[in-house]
């Protein structure tokens, strides 16, 4: 049996399966993560591409089963069987964190086990003061470089605006979908492998830092086939967390051909943090393996969304909030938000520097040390 080893900031996901097509899938999926052997793993899954055990399958056969969205899930021995109606298993036991899935489609299979380990990972990572937000988000270097998270709504184009935007030497990835922010407003990157559409995927062709030969295909469970394409296939750095004062966008799209872009109030971007952030819409991941069934957990839970509301409250209040109408030209777009963004800059540095001149020195926010705390002892 093959094994992946994976590293989300200490904490460690360790995946054996005989499948070596679905590892090498996850290790693109995961590919800022991987590392040849890590610390004794947080989690442990093994991954199987066949039906599940007689012994799985006959006990949900007399159960009924709690109906979702996704599946049917069953109580069993203290641990909990999601059964995706006949087309996946999943056995997961929270209290030892182990769990085994069974699949005899490679798409499911890959799929289930992708979002079982974002879901876990999810929730280690809220527990220490780190939340994923739904949003897509780069660093524009210069003299002083400028933080863009855009938390467009899904289908108005995030991954085809980071796309375009990576067509600039001057960009670098935090993330295509779900950034880190933790309670002081600070920007982490988390990246992952980025999902395109058809349209998406055929506008590649002769983009200067992407190799679209190396994208693999996933059909989904509930949204369709996309094509996956994995860090390495972009020659562009990840860049590192971010202290410096975010531009916080939001926006839609419209019909005309010019994209604008200008300064919001904060109060219009609360409902996109309250979703995107706090309630965590659109984040990949699945609430069969984020909710467990201990009382215990309803406190974690607690203290998790009051540590999101912090979190979100830090980045409003630290960031520059601005609102778009994108085209749907990418380039359009992208000339506008670096227009406005150059724009910004300058007004920032004449306000620094009237700020300097009155006495009061400009002092940015320190860096917050991620705390190691072994998420063992937190369960």
């Amino acid at each position: 049996m093959r094994s992946l080893n994976l590293d989300f900031m200490k904490i460690s996901v360790h995946v054996d399966s005989r499948d070596h097509e679905l590892l090498d899938r996850l290790a693109a999926d995961f590919s800022h993560f991987v590392v040849p052997d890590g610390m004794p793993p947080l989690c442990r899954i093994e991954a199987h591409r066949s039906r599940a055990p007689e012994e799985l399958a006959s006990f949900i056969a007399r159960k009924p089963g709690k109906k979702s969205k996704n599946c049917r899930s069953y109580r069993h021995s203290g641990s909990r069987i999601n059964d995706y109606f006949g087309e996946g298993l999943v056995h997961y036991d929270f209290r030892g964190e182990t769990g085994r899935v069974y699949s005899e489609s490679l798409h499911r299979l890959h799929e289930l086990c992708y979002l079982l380990i974002l879901s876990r990972v999810g929730k280690y990572l809220d527990r220490q003061a780190l939340h994923r937000i739904h949003a897509m988000a780069v660093v524009f270097d210069g003299k002083k470089p400028n933080v863009l998270v855009s938390a467009l709504p899904s289908g108005v184009g995030k991954t085809t605006l980071l796309l375009e935007l990576l067509k600039s030497s001057q960009v670098r990835i935090l993330s295509d979908d779900s950034p880190l922010v933790d309670r002081r407003g600070n920007v982490y990157p988390f990246s992952l492998r980025l999902g395109l559409t058809e349209n998406a995927l055929g506008g590649l062709s002769g983009h200067p830092a992407v190799d679209s030969k190396q994208t693999y295909p996933l059909e989904r469970m509930r949204f369709g086939k996309k094509h996956l394409l994995p860090l390495t296939a972009i020659s562009r750095e990840i860049a590192p967390l971010q202290t410096a004062r975010a531009i916080l966008l939001t926006g839609r799209r419209g019909a005309g051909s010019r994209c604008l872009v200008k300064k919001t109030s904060r109060l219009k971007l609360v409902p996109h943090l309250l979703m995107e952030m706090v309630i965590g819409r659109g984040l990949p991941m699945m609430r069969e393996y984020f909710i467990e069934d201990r009382p215990a957990d309803f406190l974690v839970l607690a203290k998790i969304l009051f540590s999101r509301i912090y979190a979100a409250i830090a980045l409003l209040a630290r960031s520059v909030p601005v609102e778009c109408v994108l085209t749907h030209d990418p380039a359009e777009n992208v000339r506008a938000i670096q227009a406005f963004l150059t724009e910004l800059s300058v007004e920032m540095s004449e306000n620094t520097a009237i700020s300097n001149e009155s006495g009061t020195p400009f002092s940015p926010r320190s860096k917050e040390s991620f705390r190691e705390n072994d998420a063992r002892s937190d369960r």
